[in-house]
Parts: structure tokens; C-alpha cells; sequence
């Protein structure tokens, strides 16, 4: 299986693993936006943990990050920390003979990142989700539903997400999704 995903803060997959994964992020802003162009840059670092071969620490949200909007923007720069995301995951199915594997997982948002990157507010926000995967002959199937749900809907947005995957094994470096 191949767990390439287009969402890596909040995406997570259903297998039980440890390890640490950077990410580095740069973006550039629209000149028609409300930052006026300008850019972001951030660093950040995923840790899981298998506890046992079905239970996991998971890590998946932190960072530093660098905003720098353009000179005619009413955003000022700023850099700083970003909230924290953890919690834990349980492959409550795991029938590697069958090529299935279900797992919920349940993680918390913690408030503690900088105001001026658009973090830090809000009394936290859970994140309750379920993935799964599915090796059917040659196809990789790996799905994930999730929704956060702030305890402060004053001052957090409650939203549903998903991913769809799909792969097949071209060649053993090569994995089209």
C-alpha cells in the first residue's frame, strides 16, 4: 500500500506504524487576495507511535510557520507556532490474509498556536474519523471519513472531510494514485 494523500493534517491512515515524517510547505498568494500576494513557509514534523500492533500515539498536526503578506495587505507578517493535533488510532479490523484492515481514531486540536497565523483560539476541537483499506488483486483501495467538531462553535468551523485512494504496483518505485 502506498499512503500518498493530499491531506496530511487531517487524513490519517488506517495502518499502525511508527515514525517521524517533515513537512515543508511554501505557498504563494494570490495578488487578488486579502494578503495582497505575498507567501508562507512552514516546517513541520508527524510522529506515530505503535503502542501495540492494533493501538497508536499519533502526532499530525504542529509546525512553524512564516507569514509574509505582500506591502498593500491589511494582514501584518507574523511567525509562530501552530496548534497541535493528537490522539490515538485502534485497528479495530485487521485481516491482513483478506487484505482488510478498519481503524477509528480519535484526536484533539489544541489551541496553542499563534493568533496572527489564523491558530490559537477556540476552546480546541475534537476530530473523531474512521480509514480503511482494501487490497483487491492489483488495486490498492485506502478510504478515510472524518469531521472536526470545535467545542467552541463561536470561534471554530465544525466540517466533514474524506479521501479516496486508489493504486496499483506499475513497478516496485513505481505507484500511480
Amino acid at each position: 500500500f502506498s499512503t500518498t494523500n493530499s491531506m496530511p493534517y487531517l487524513f490519517e491512515d488506517p495502518f499502525i506504524t511508527t515514525g517521524a515524517f517533515a513537512h515543508g510547505i511554501w505557498h504563494e498568494f494570490p495578488g487578488d487576495s486579502a494578503l495582497r500576494a505575498g507567501e508562507l513557509y512552514v516546517l513541520a514534523l508527524q510522529l506515530r507511535l505503535a503502542i501495540t500492533d492494533r493501538l497508536a500515539f499519533i502526532a499530525t498536526k504542529d509546525g512553524y510557520a512564516w507569514l509574509r503578506p505582500g506591502s498593500n495587505s491589511q494582514v501584518p507578517h507574523d511567525d509562530g507556532f501552530f496548534d497541535i493535533t493528537a490522539g490515538f488510532k485502534y485497528a479495530l479490523i485487521d485481516n491482513p490474509e483478506d487484505g482488510f484492515i478498519l481503524t477509528p481514531s480519535l484526536r484533539f486540536d489544541l489551541p496553542v498556536g499563534e493568533n496572527g497565523l489564523f491558530s490559537g483560539n477556540g476552546s480546541g476541537v475534537a476530530i473523531p474519523a474512521v480509514s480503511s483499506a482494501l487490497a483487491a488483486g492489483p488495486v490498492n483501495l485506502i478510504a478515510g471519513f472524518g469531521a472536526q467538531l470545535p467545542f467552541d462553535n463561536q470561534k471554530e468551523s465544525t466540517s466533514v472531510f474524506y479521501n479516496l485512494h486508489v493504486d496499483t504496483n506499475v513497478l516496485e518505485f513505481l505507484v500511480p494514485f
